[in-house]
């Protein structure tokens, strides 16, 4: 590359390389005779002009020089790299930030290195499909009178393929995330040609136009209204403009989750419905998913703030039912995903209920075992001539 800049091609390490989006995020670590280079993320101005053990993972290449500017393709050392996050933690004390200089741990999941290789897009793909399906079958009407529907997803997360099946069915959608996702150009565009290629072969009556138009414009606004906020609180949504509300493992991870409710009751017209997936589940500890109720609340909010409640709020099935219909809408079906093993559910209630003042004591097995559930909801009305 000119002047002390070493360049060494690495395209299967593209999907986590620095690029102008997330400038700061690769865990490369460059070694020469197994000590790291001093100088990850450094520009690739700086690498040709300065040297000294400089390096940065850009793209599908690894650009680097030696630590003291002599040719690394013949001064005798051994020039190696990993890619491990801990690693890279070890040798230099924090983990890669974006521009924002925020730590990767501790941002939302919307701000973090999207996966590109072949493999995760198969499995985005696939999670799409099974996410919309699921929906899809929770609803009382056929799919055909999506058409022209008014209908909103909370929390879509890192990519709208959900919200663009929707659109294919002819609905109008509306996405709303606290974190809406930026376009990226390596993730996005793939993603979506392969749910185009899916649909196109296995859904003959979906209409792909809507997805080909987002591809086309490297940018989710011709199809979809993307509104940033969070789902405790959508002003710009008007009251009872939706015909239909969908999230998917998004209402546990709500701090106030009696505002999005009321909210979601708000948005949503005279006799419209809701589904929605709720994972009740600890996220941080699947083999054991109800530990984190054993916490005392002070120490539990403290642990929601610091990760975003990505951990997930601690609502079982019983208390979301009840915010559900105090709210006003009312459950009026609910399907039972995944339950934990009965044994492991009454060592925890046991515990439970040895636990002085926990809110939780006393709790039905039962209810406790249910991990994961779709609710379907209804907006109460006088009368309705709805179509879903």
């Amino acid at each position: 590359m000119g002047g002390h800049a070493w360049a060494v091609h690495l395209p299967g390490l593209e999907y986590m390389a620095d690029r102008p989006m997330y400038p700061r995020m690769s865990f490369v670590v460059v070694y020469e005779d197994g000590v790291p280079l001093p100088g990850p993320h450094a520009l690739h101005a700086e690498i040709r002009e300065l040297g000294g053990g400089l390096f940065v993972h850009w793209g599908e290449y690894l650009v680097y020089f030696a630590s003291d500017n002599s040719d690394p393709s013949c001064n005798g050392r051994r020039y190696t790299y990993s890619r491990a996050w801990w690693l890279y933690r070890r040798h230099y004390g924090c983990w890669p930030v974006t521009g924002a200089q925020r730590g990767l741990k501790l941002e939302p999941v919307n701000f973090r290195v999207l996966d590109s290789r072949d493999e995760a897009i198969a499995r985005d793909v696939d999670y799409t499909l099974q996410v919309i399906d699921a929906s899809l079958a929770m609803l009382p009407a056929d799919v055909g009178k999506l058409r022209g529907a008014a209908v909103l997803e909370i929390g879509p997360g890192h990519n709208l393929g959900t919200a663009l099946c929707l659109a294919s069915l002819g609905a109008r959608v509306t996405v709303v995330d606290l974190y809406p996702p930026a376009w990226d150009e390596l993730y996005h565009p793939r993603l979506y040609t392969a749910l185009q290629e899916r649909l196109c072969s296995e859904r003959p009556g979906w209409d792909p136009k809507p997805i080909r138009m987002v591809v086309e414009n490297a940018s989710h606004e011709p199809v979809l209204r993307c509104v940033a906020a969070g789902a405790e609180a959508m002003p710009t949504v008007s009251d009872a403009s939706m015909d239909l509300t969908l999230s998917n493992a998004v209402l546990e991870h709500c701090a106030d989750l009696q505002a999005a409710v009321v909210e979601l009751a708000r948005v949503t017209r005279p006799g419209g419905l809701g589904v929605h997936e709720v994972d009740h589940r600890d996220h941080r500890h699947r083999d054991r998913p109800l530990e984190y109720l054993l916490m005392s609340d002070d120490r539990f909010e403290s642990l929601f703030e610091a990760l975003h409640g990505e951990c997930g709020n601690r609502f079982g099935r019983f208390e979301v039912e009840r915010i559900f219909n105090e709210s006003g809408l009312v459950v009026e079906r609910v399907d039972v995903a995944e339950t934990a093993e009965r044994h492991y559910a009454e060592q925890v209630i046991s515990q439970l209920n040895r636990a002085e003042g926990s809110k939780y004591r006393g709790i039905d097995r039962i209810r406790l075992e249910e991990l994961v559930c779709r609710y379907v909801v209804r907006r109460l009305a006088e009368s309705t001539n709805s179509d879903l």
